[in-house]
């Protein structure tokens, strides 16, 4: 589900803090002082009223008049009207005017360098933003004020990690805990940043303590699973993966926490919900996006994050009307057509999905989840040359949309253009090299392609094999047997496909483990044993 702003509803050092931000910080306080005579630098920023609240907009202007009035006055200290723009700063932050807000830290920074609030919630701002790099300095800066706060240790060794700085991100995870052993979030962090490295013990002791700590932290299964797999336990393995969720861990940190407390009207319960979405904590989002709706009726934003929680608690119904509410109200909202379609797709109806979509595309043109969502019911109701050229739109927008890639060679399969079919697979392999999709396609179909002479067995079984060590799931293990079998090897081919069979078995799955025995048997019977034509890049 998307919400009513964006996607569907997210590196080792042990030194202490840096003292050279610090340095610099000094310097720049002797040289701009309050009674400069250029004080153009200190204009109080404001915000559009447009689309705020009447309430929002004259709570942000009766502080932007305060900060105003402390601006005129010489004989404000530097450090208190440092604090009075760093307060402005974060009522614009919590009300999601993230320009105006760093605006306003930059102007404290310079008015009270020796205050780590002002450089950290820049980096916080940053950091939420996706611009990483940026984030990590201003980290550093406000860690070399004051260097014994955990969530900044912990926000600074997550960015790091996003980075693939991997062993910084170690090191500041490390100062976190040692700060705070009692950090669910350092030690979630760390395990995360092990199982990157591949230690997966440590990887494994650091994911279960974090548990521990958080039980409710049902996200950190995954990782956990993927840490027993790769140490060979798959009993532990496959306990950890079926318990995977979508709560995560953020670290307890009062000034990012307090953010909440700032703002006033449908805002504040939207930011509450939002956080509660991105945890995975659904019905405490659906309850704080209600009391939204309730204070404003006619919020479209309200009324669309209300729905895609209602989506998520599966109460399917209640978020459809939601979702038409939102565009009785606002006509042509991208995400209420987006949810509506893919609401109308669960249920199997398809014709009203395709319009949702298409409608959602016409609003949208260049958005490549719309033209995916369009293109997979294109597919599925056999409207082949639209699903083609939807697909198509989708990789041209964002050429990382494996899905669109993969439909794409699909639909080309199944209109018998198997040539273009592989030629986009291996376009789509060379631009996403460790794509184990995208390299699972192309293994499919060098393995069995209809056309007989566009397949290549060895190289299918060099892909297959990647990906099933990677991940050994059922499709995964097929593929590898149709490849084997493709170059001829078929008494391996049949062993394979015998764990496809057994793996069937154990899942109760008796109607496949007999098609997957047909399979195992025709291998067995060979050589010759090459997969049968009809065989596409759908697993």
């Amino acid at each position: 589900m998307r919400g009513s702003e964006g996607g569907r509803g997210s590196n080792r050092f042990r030194r202490r803090a840096r003292r050279v931000p610090l340095v610099i910080a000094l310097v720049m306080s002797c040289v701009a002082p309050v009674a400069a005579q250029d004080d153009s630098w200190l204009a109080v920023p404001a915000p559009s009223v447009e689309g705020l609240e009447p309430s929002v907009a004259a709570q942000l202007e009766r502080l932007r008049e305060h900060v105003a009035a402390r601006v005129a006055d010489s004989g404000v200290p530097a450090a208190d009207l440092g604090e009075a723009f760093g307060e402005l700063g974060r009522h614009y932050q919590a009300y999601d005017l993230s320009e105006l807000a760093e605006r306003c830290y930059s102007i404290a920074r310079r008015l009270a360098p020796e205050d780590f609030r002002w450089p950290y919630l820049t980096g916080y701002l940053k950091q939420s933003g996706g611009r990483l790099e940026e984030a990590v300095e201003s980290y550093q800066t406000a860690l070399g004020i004051f260097n014994e706060v955990p969530p900044a240790w912990v926000r600074l060794g997550l960015t790091y990690r996003a980075l693939n700085r991997l062993d910084d991100a170690e090191g500041a995870l490390r100062t976190a805990l040692a700060l705070d052993p009692t950090s669910a979030a350092a030690h979630a962090g760390l395990g995360q940043v092990l199982h990157d490295a591949g230690r997966f013990e440590e990887a494994v002791a650091a994911l279960e303590k974090a548990l521990e700590l958080e039980p409710d932290a049902n996200l950190l299964y995954y990782p956990l699973g993927l840490s027993y797999r790769a140490l060979g336990d798959l009993d532990k393995a496959g306990e950890a993966l079926v318990r995977h969720g979508e709560v995560g861990v953020r670290p307890a940190d009062p000034l990012v926490d307090e953010f909440a407390q700032l703002t006033t009207g449908e805002r504040v319960h939207l930011i509450r919900g939002r956080a509660a979405f991105d945890a995975g904590r659904f019905e405490e989002a659906a309850v704080e996006f209600r009391r939204a709706v309730e204070l404003e009726p006619g919020s479209v934003r309200a009324r669309v994050n209300l729905g895609s929680a209602l989506a998520q608690l599966d109460q399917v119904d209640a978020a459809i009307l939601e979702f038409e509410e939102a565009l009785r109200i606002g006509p042509g909202n991208t995400a209420a057509l987006f949810n509506l379609g893919s609401l109308r797709e669960r249920r199997g109806e398809l014709e009203l999905a395709a319009a949702s979509y298409q409608e959602a595309a016409g609003y949208s043109p260049r958005d490549a989840e719309v033209r995916l969502g369009l293109a997979e019911v294109q597919r599925a109701l056999g409207d082949l040359e639209n699903a083609l050229s939807n697909f198509g739109k989708a990789v041209a927008i964002d050429a990382g949309a494996e899905t669109g890639w993969i439909g794409e060679a699909d639909v080309l399969a199944r209109l018998g253009r198997f040539d273009e079919a592989l030629s986009r697979l291996e376009t789509a392999q060379q631009l996403m090299p460790t794509s184990g999709r995208i390299a699972h396609g192309l293994s499919r179909l060098l393995a069995a392609c209809p056309e007989p002479s566009l397949r290549d067995g060895e190289r299918a079984l060099d892909l297959a094999l990647r990906v099933a060590q990677a991940q050994p799931n059922v499709a995964h293990v097929r593929t590898v047997a149709m490849a084997l079998a493709e170059s001829g090897r078929c008494e391996e081919a049949a062993e394979w496909q015998g764990r496809a069979v057994d793996a069937a078995r154990e899942g109760g799955d008796q109607r496949s483990a007999e098609a997957f025995e047909a399979a195992r048997a025709t291998y067995a019977a060979g050589p010759p044993c090459r997969p049968p034509i009809g065989v596409t890049t759908q697993p």
